[in-house]
């Protein structure tokens, strides 16, 4: 089977964030099953190789001088084809333009990864679309009120989507909120880690009378990923004279400005020798390198790094928000704290490093890794592809 993964945004080399990430792993899941698997996203890169996997760069010949004048393919959309605007207008153009991308594509089963670009796409039985973002997400992205816009016109049946059969998102939590919003029937299949990628290399107890290695990998979009709750959470920890640093990852170009606002944050909580700013084209070797692992996200549509981190067994902090939960609750080496609170984030780590018991760690990594093979999300959508084919 010829199966084309979709995604409006660029997937490169030099930087893969989760979503991209998933759709790698994913295509080397099927392609192990035995399919011919490539990826179709926005870029004037026409192939690129990625682990094995074909990833064609394609910005129809009607947008290239304009894509040019951008430094990424989220600010080309959101600026050049939605004009910072939500219109059913503006809404039919981005699915213009996805038609477009794939127009010359040749493929038993396309795979979208938005709601949002397949709102004026025609349904057929070969289209299936899994989506990667949240309520917040998209209107972090696409200006405050782009989702109830998009809400309504969903549940008003003034799109295409209720002709589609196949509507996946990765959680629960996100299926049974999306189908009472719009009306329409939204199943999940979770995701999961790739294990043979994720490899244990690092296993054994840590000395904590050394210094504490936190890392944060998250993308550079504070409102959403939580950068000062974890900044502040550090600053007690300072207070408390436990001698650690902490790297912060994922800076895309378009997330500079976020970074100057940052650093002064930094500056000001006196923590210029504790923070560090590093970008790994390798999430493995931030893993491998750190103690604890940190995330304190407001919103999330499913939690791949976190995934990452408990599979490789490395103590994981994380806001109590439910896709997390229903991730990695009753896991031991899960830490849950209160969302947007840091006095509860650092508690969470004083405790821990205080009172560490890293001998269970191994068999709950074990369990997890088991729980969550991406394998089993691959089994699971090529029935689906087959038995609708």
């Amino acid at each position: 089977m010829k199966i084309c993964l979709h995604t409006l945004y660029t997937i490169n080399k030099n930087y893969i964030g989760g979503v991209e990430r998933f759709m790698i792993k994913y295509a080397k899941e099927m392609k192990t099953l035995g399919h011919d698997v490539f990826i179709v996203c926005s870029s004037l890169n026409k192939e690129i190789n990625i682990e094995g996997i074909k990833v064609l760069g394609i910005v129809p010949q009607q947008y290239i001088d304009k894509y040019k004048l951008y430094n990424s393919s989220s600010n080309f959309i959101s600026k050049e084809i939605l004009n910072n605007k939500y219109s059913v207008e503006k809404l039919r153009e981005l699915s213009n333009y996805c038609l477009a991308q794939i127009a010359d594509i040749e493929a038993d089963i396309f795979h979208f990864n938005s709601f949002a670009s397949n709102l004026y796409i025609p349904a057929k039985k070969k289209y299936f679309v899994t989506n990667h973002e949240n309520e917040k997400e998209y209107d972090s992205k696409w200006g405050v009120g782009f989702f109830n816009f998009m809400s309504s016109l969903i549940k008003d049946k003034k799109t295409y989507l209720h002709n589609y059969d196949n509507l996946y998102v990765p959680s629960i939590y996100y299926s049974e909120l999306f189908s009472k919003l719009f009306d329409l029937k939204i199943s999940s299949i979770k995701l999961g880690i790739h294990l043979e990628d994720f490899q244990i290399t690092r296993i054994g107890n840590k000395n904590f009378k050394e210094k504490i290695k936190l890392l944060f990998p998250s993308r550079f979009r504070m409102a959403q990923k939580g950068h000062i709750i974890a900044l502040k959470a550090c600053k007690i920890l300072k207070d408390n004279d436990f001698d650690f640093e902490i790297i912060f990852t994922g800076v895309k170009e378009h997330y500079k400005n976020e970074v100057s606002s940052f650093l002064e944050k930094v500056n000001f909580y006196n923590l210029t020798t504790e923070v560090k700013i590093k970008n790994y084209i390798d999430i493995r070797e931030a893993y491998e390198q750190c103690d604890i692992v940190i995330s304190a996200e407001r919103f999330c549509s499913y939690g791949l790094s976190i995934s990452e981190s408990l599979s490789y067994g490395i103590p994981t902090f994380l806001s109590a928000i439910p896709t997390y939960q229903e991730i990695a609750l009753n896991y031991a080496h899960a830490y849950f704290f209160e969302p947007e609170n840091p006095s509860s984030l650092a508690k969470a780590i004083i405790d821990y490093i205080s009172n560490s018991d890293t001998k269970k760690i191994n068999n709950e990594m074990i369990r997890f890794r088991i729980n969550n093979d991406l394998r089993e999300c691959a089994k699971k959508y090529n029935s689906i592809y087959n038995s609708s084919i």
